[in-house]
C-alpha cells in the first residue's frame, strides 16, 4: 500500500486474501496491471479457519502493509464474458473479463470486451482513471502496516468485516 500506486506501477506480483460466500482463498495476480491488462490469476483455497493464518504467511514473507475492504459482487455472463458489478463503502465499478490462452494475442479480445461494454453502456476506466480509483480506495480503507501495528489490530478488521465472531 503507497499513497499513489503509480509509484509500484512496474510491480508484477499482487497477492490477496479474500472470503467469498464463506469460502477463503490467496490470490496471486501476475503480470501487469492497468485499466485493461491481463494477467495470470491463481486461485488457492484456504480453509476458512487457516484466514489468520494466511494474513500471518504474508507478513513472514515481508507482505507488511495492506487494506482491509469489504465488497459485494454480483456476477454474470454475457456474450462469453463474465461481468462482475462490485460495490464497497467507497467505490462502485465493473470488471469484463474473459479466460484467454496466454499465449494468444488478447488485443482483438480486448476490442471485443470493450465494444460489449460500450454496447451497455458501460465504460472502461483509463489507465489514469483506474489508478485514481485504486488511490481513492487505498486511501479511505482500512490500511494496515505490520512494521507499526500489531496483529491484534489486523485481527479485529478482519473479525469486523467478515461478520465473523472469530476465525482461528
Amino acid at each position: 500500500v503507497v499513497k499513489d500506486v503509480s509509484e509500484v506501477r512496474d510491480e508484477m506480483v499482487d497477492l490477496r486474501l479474500r472470503i467469498t460466500n464463506k469460502k477463503s482463498e490467496l490470490i496471486l495476480k501476475y503480470g501487469t496491471w492497468g485499466g485493461s491488462d491481463s494477467r495470470k490469476e491463481i486461485s488457492i483455497p484456504i480453509l476458512l479457519n487457516k484466514f489468520l493464518e494466511a494474513v500471518e504467511l504474508l507478513r513472514l514473507i515481508g507482505w507488511n502493509k495492506g487494506v482491509i475492504m469489504e465488497t459485494k459482487t454480483y456476477v454474470f455472463s454475457y456474450k462469453k464474458i463474465e461481468f462482475s458489478l462490485v460495490k464497497s463503502k467507497h467505490l462502485n465499478y465493473f470488471e469484463a473479463e474473459r479466460l484467454i490462452d496466454e499465449n494468444k494475442n488478447n488485443k482483438n479480445n480486448e476490442e471485443e470486451i470493450k465494444k460489449v461494454c460500450m454496447g451497455l453502456g458501460l465504460k472502461p476506466f483509463t489507465d489514469k482513471q483506474f489508478i485514481d480509483e485504486i488511490n481513492k480506495v487505498n486511501n479511505s480503507g482500512d490500511q494496515f502496516d505490520f512494521e507499526k501495528e500489531d496483529f491484534d489490530k489486523v485481527k479485529t478488521l478482519v473479525l469486523r468485516y467478515t461478520g465473523y465472531k472469530r476465525l482461528k
